[in-house]
């Protein structure tokens, strides 16, 4: 008797799982407890490396499913990032599917398709420093990875990585902070930046003047420039540090819909209001 294939009728992703990827030489987690925690669309636990999601909204595909799951740990993993607790990283590994309306079963052997999927990484950073761990990092409270923030986000780890310098990405990450959010039409604007984001308008100036006219052949954004020099060490911790400082606020917004507290000043921020005196 041939066997029968079983197919699904109503099929409903039930479970999607991530494995914990760490770095052994630069990152240990030392019997941490499990942690757990719910979403809109999930609940979840993270337990001896694995991380389980159950799905409470219903979704036909695996590829629907991950969406919220994703979205969820690349915030995750970049909000530690920016906070000097990274180092690791999370990838898909299978998910469970199951039928929510199955055909009646007849006699005879039955073929079952496996209804587990493998697939890549979501969310991963740049390693740092060698720790030892206790406990897993809890993720984050009001903080969304949208578009924009991804924009930013990819440009910091390009420069992380050597691919870009400090000037250009600086810029780049200045110019997406200040584009008004759904205004069509309309030049980038400090003065946006400013009321979005809760940064001070002198601190975006400042950063506008230290990418922009500042550097040598090598490091500068523009052949023309006010100050042929290289950078102070205070105006490259100054361009860092107001980047993670961007990036950190543009997804609060994203997450929230409102500018986060309180205003960013110069005074908040490597060599503050004594730069380019």
């Amino acid at each position: 008797m041939a066997a029968r294939i079983w197919t699904t009728h109503d099929p409903h992703v039930e479970k999607l799982y991530y494995d914990l990827c760490v770095d052994s030489e630069t990152l240990e987690f030392k019997d941490p407890a499990p942690i757990s925690g719910s979403e809109e669309d999930f609940d979840w636990t993270l337990s001896e490396g694995l991380l389980e999601s159950e799905i409470k909204t219903h979704y036909a595909t695996i590829l629907e499913s991950r969406q919220p799951v994703d979205a969820f740990l690349d915030a995750y993993v970049i909000y530690h990032e920016l906070h000097n607790q990274g180092g690791f990283a999370f990838r898909y590994r299978k998910a469970n599917i199951i039928d929510r309306d199955p055909a009646p079963v007849e006699p005879g052997p039955v073929r079952v398709s496996t209804a587990t999927a493998t697939g890549s990484g979501v969310s991963g950073g740049s390693i740092r420093a060698t720790i030892i761990r206790q406990a897993y990092p809890n993720p984050p409270e009001e903080f969304c990875v949208d578009l924009d923030v991804r924009s930013v986000w990819d440009r910091y780890q390009m420069y992380l990585k050597g691919q870009d310098q400090l000037t250009n990405m600086s810029h780049f990450c200045l110019t997406a902070l200040e584009r008004p959010t759904g205004v069509e039409g309309r030049s980038p604007s400090r003065r946006e930046g400013e009321r979005l984001y809760s940064i001070a308008f002198a601190v975006l100036n400042k950063l506008g003047d230290i990418s922009s006219d500042v550097g040598t052949d090598k490091t500068a954004r523009k052949a023309q420039r006010k100050y042929d020099r290289p950078h102070t060490p205070e105006e490259w911790s100054f361009m860092e540090e107001i980047v993670k400082q961007m990036i950190e606020r543009m997804a609060y917004r994203a997450a929230t819909g409102c500018a986060p507290d309180p205003v960013l000043t110069l005074d908040d921020l490597p060599g503050g209001t004594g730069l380019l005196a």
